[in-house]
């Protein structure tokens, strides 16, 4: 038989989570947390154009609820004091910028969300730093893409980098024992256009920064 289960013995013994919504993914965030995603399939006249469906449980997976629904719902990002985000996106290639951070500071009890664009991947530093990359597309080709960052609780953004698009984001774990305290790792591509604004030259590469995501 197929589906989900869970041990709460280490692995010994294994009980099946029979509501579970049918979810395609399952993460599990530090404080307990569940959230798993359910593909829909798109409906006439674009069945092409699948959506995401966020699921969440905060019992263990007794009981499940829709926390999102989008195009794209990327991956959790979250840290050891109950700070969560996710990004989400739009399908629509002509529409650039369609798209949201989403965020929560209490275990994902209560969310709050925030449209700073068409958001690909997200970071949550030990302190609760919230880095957010965004992406506008045109024809399936990147054209801009931006690093946001909040340091309060997602009341304000701000623009850390821009001309980017970020693939990949990580912060080092807050120890006082880490040499690589307060570091934030990202992998991006660099876009530059020359005088006939022509597709962007594209420059890959990995980078450190120092600088605390707090």
């Amino acid at each position: 038989d197929g589906g989900y289960f869970r041990s709460n013995d280490q692995g010994t013994n294994w009980s099946s989570l029979t509501n579970n919504p049918g979810v395609d993914t399952l993460q599990v965030a530090p404080g307990g947390a569940l959230f798993g995603i359910v593909v829909e399939p798109g409906d006439p006249p674009n069945p092409n154009l699948a959506c995401d469906v966020l699921y969440t449980s905060t019992d263990h997976g007794e009981s499940w609820r829709i926390l999102a629904r989008d195009h794209h719902i990327g991956k959790i990002a979250a840290n050891m004091s109950g700070a969560l985000a996710f990004g989400s996106s739009s399908a629509d290639e002509m529409t650039p910028g369609v798209g949201s951070i989403h965020y929560s500071f209490n275990d994902g009890v209560a969310w709050n969300d925030t449209a700073i664009g068409s958001t690909t991947v997200v970071a949550v530093s030990p302190s609760g730093g919230i880095i957010a990359a965004t992406v506008a597309l045109k024809a399936t080709m990147p054209i801009s893409g931006q690093l946001h960052r909040t340091l309060d609780s997602g009341r304000t953004w701000t623009i850390i980098r821009d001309s980017v698009v970020t693939r990949t984001l990580a912060t080092a774990p807050d120890d006082d024992d880490d040499l690589d305290k307060g570091m934030i790792y990202a992998q991006w591509r660099r876009l530059e256009r020359d005088s006939r604004d022509t597709l962007p030259e594209v420059h890959s590469g990995s980078y450190r920064q120092g600088d605390r995501a707090r």
